[in-house]
């Protein structure tokens, strides 16, 4: 799966970003910038691909909510 950030807006201007495609912090780093611009997060949850290792990882020995 390609790796996807999505950015949400409601009516009320609540601002939800949602990673796919990530694996272990990865998607943090991914969503830094993104967080920092759109200002504090309120919210944070993990999903089980937070815990995950990277394929590539394991072979050689990353929802941000406004």
């Amino acid at each position: 799966m390609r790796p996807t950030i999505t950015v949400l807006i409601s009516p009320e201007g609540e601002i939800q970003l949602e990673t796919t495609g990530f694996t272990g912090p990865t998607c943090e780093s991914a969503s830094r910038a993104l967080i920092q611009s759109l200002g504090l997060a309120t919210h944070a949850e993990r999903t089980s691909a937070f815990y995950e290792v990277a394929a590539n990882e394991q072979g050689s020995g990353i929802s941000s909510q406004e």
